[in-house]
């Protein structure tokens, strides 16, 4: 199963991915996290190079790949406000048989509440890319559009992702 996270900065991508990550380490289900700021960060050393994108985007759909082959869950981890891209990138690197869920972080829809979280991050020396409010505001109109699309999509399956853990986990464990 792929979990593809779509979202802004800002938006918890990472809180969810650490709580999924713990839940299901505590029930024994093999979980991998693929991340292009950790490929980022494990290749130039430094979460906010974005030089060679399409390098880091290529290893991460190596380790999807892994991950699958491995039958773990993988948590696709990436600031996605593009649908098209997205859903191209998803479908080549994986296979028809896949099931694929995109997560919408439905907080992206409060452009203030994520540019306050990174900032607060950054004051608190959190290691997280620095992303300038300009960019989270066009990251922000982006998803808009995005989760437009992917609605229109009826092909995917999107759970739009409201903070609460306890209901998500029931949706995945559904489908497990």
């Amino acid at each position: 199963m792929l979990l593809v996270t779509v979202g802004i900065s800002g938006s918890g991508k990472n809180r969810l991915k650490d709580f999924l990550d713990q839940y299901f380490s505590s029930k024994g289900i093999a979980f991998t996290n693929v991340e292009p700021d950790a490929i980022r960060r494990k290749m130039w050393g430094d979460v906010n190079e974005q030089k060679n994108g399409h390098l880091v985007f290529k290893k991460a759909g190596e380790q999807i790949i892994k991950g699958i082959i491995e039958n773990k869950i993988v948590f696709f981890n990436a600031t996605n406000t593009n649908w098209s891209r997205l859903k191209a990138f998803v479908e080549e690197n994986t296979d028809y048989t896949q099931k694929v869920i995109y997560i919408f972080m439905m907080d992206s829809l409060n452009f203030n509440i994520c540019k306050q979280r990174v900032n607060d991050d950054i004051k608190s020396n959190i290691d997280r890319s620095r992303v300038p409010d300009d960019i989270i505001y066009r990251q922000y109109q982006n998803f808009q559009t995005c989760f437009r699309n992917a609605k229109d999509d009826h092909e995917a399956e999107i759970y739009e992702y409201d903070g609460q853990y306890h209901k998500l986990i029931l949706y995945i464990e559904k489908l497990i």
